[in-house]
């Protein structure tokens, strides 16, 4: 039988993507925001899940701590109803685990909050219009970047053959 979760509490999922962001200052800029955003709205923050040096571009398995928030929406356990994210692109960069999750969360009765993105958990359709479109521009941004840094590590690679030459 399925314990009833209290209405007020929720948890936070926080990530950063590299070693380079592994000062603390992303993770720790999202979960302080995430604590404030709580406190404000008068949440209960029951469990903070942080993946370290973890891309949301690449497949959710390879996240930890994604497929433990996961496992707990579906436990007939839980006791949260509520994910907070600092921004929809921690949970996911890659549309496909983005709408998974998503679908996962309606079936399961749990609402996902962007504190910075309003349409994010949001219950009108033009709402859930612009997540999805938040969605696509999350992968777009990712795609987009690696196809860049190629580029530039391309440029960087013939001027030091130039250079050798």
């Amino acid at each position: 039988m399925k314990e009833k979760s209290d209405a007020t509490a929720c948890v936070v999922y926080a990530r950063f993507s590299d070693e380079m962001q592994s000062g603390g200052f992303s993770v720790d800029a999202q979960l302080r925001a995430c604590r404030e955003h709580a406190e404000r709205n008068g949440l209960k923050i029951v469990r903070e899940y942080i993946d370290e040096a973890r891309s949301a571009m690449k497949a959710s398995s390879t996240r930890e701590m994604f497929t433990e928030l996961m496992l707990d929406v579906r436990s007939k356990s839980r006791t949260f109803t509520t994910v907070l994210v600092h921004k929809s692109d921690r949970l996911a960069r890659n549309a496909f685990d983005a709408i998974q999750a998503r679908a996962t969360f309606k079936l399961h009765g749990v609402r996902l909050v962007s504190i910075t993105e309003a349409a994010v958990g949001g219950s009108e359709p033009e709402d859930q219009l612009l997540d999805f479109v938040l969605m696509g521009l999350n992968q777009h941004y990712s795609l987009n970047l690696c196809r860049e840094a190629k580029k530039g590590l391309a440029e960087v690679e013939k001027l030091i053959a130039k250079k050798a030459a």
